[in-house]
């Protein structure tokens, strides 16, 4: 539904299960956002989150809505550095942990929580320090389903607008590790990998002017692109 409503004008707003992977076999199955500011929801084993970087001065400055944690979680650095691959402003990105109401002990209503940060997100209204009414969030989210509707999640706003930043490299390749040595960019979707990571690379491939496939890009994939 909010890819429906914003998908013209905001990145991401894809199926949170493109983003799963496993470490040294694959990679996020996500569309690089190119230029467009995102919104994305992030699941971290039996955690829901969102990260944006709508409200930040470059596409770099992503904030991060966790109902939870007050870190960045390893997959979620993977799967931001997997919208903004072929954004090259930089290879790091600087993490905005930004204050979110902790859900109550014992409560399971961080996916609530990921999705009234994604419609403020995409709202343009900054969920910081925004108190949801957990009591309401199902009846309101099944309301804006029935009607098609993207409204803002209930709530009143706090004065904590207090954040802590980290900056993280990209997480690149299988390995998801940082940038170093020779890398290699998919010509066709444009994830980048470690030489020293793949087996059996041609010396034509090292050439930049020569299309090269990744071995997350099936042929079918290609064709059908």
């Amino acid at each position: 539904m909010l890819k429906r409503h914003y998908g013209d004008t905001i990145g991401g707003l894809q199926e949170p299960g493109f983003g799963s992977c496993v470490r040294t076999c694959s990679m996020p199955r996500l569309d690089a956002v190119d230029s467009k500011r995102f919104v994305h929801i992030v699941n971290v084993g039996d955690h829901w989150l969102t990260v944006s970087n709508v409200f930040g001065k470059t596409s770099h400055e992503v904030f991060v809505y966790d109902s939870s944690y007050t870190r960045v979680q390893a997959q979620c650095e993977v799967e931001v550095t997997s919208l903004l691959r072929t954004d090259e402003l930089r290879d790091t990105v600087s993490y905005h942990m930004r204050s979110f109401v902790r859900q109550r002990r014992g409560s399971r209503f961080c996916g609530f929580y990921a999705l009234g940060a994604a419609f403020s997100c995409v709202l343009r209204h900054d969920p910081t320090g925004f108190v949801f009414d957990e009591k309401v969030m199902p009846q309101h989210l099944q309301y804006c389903l029935d009607n098609n509707k993207v409204i803002q999640f209930p709530g009143i706003r706090a004065q904590d607008i207090s954040e802590t930043i980290q900056v993280k490299s990209k997480k690149h390749c299988l390995c998801q590790r940082s940038s170093g040595g020779t890398m290699l960019q998919c010509s066709f979707c444009g994830n980048w990998y470690h030489a020293d990571c793949l087996q059996d690379i041609e010396i034509s491939s090292m050439n930049p002017s020569v299309h090269w496939t990744g071995p997350c890009c099936t042929t079918s994939a290609i064709h059908s692109a």
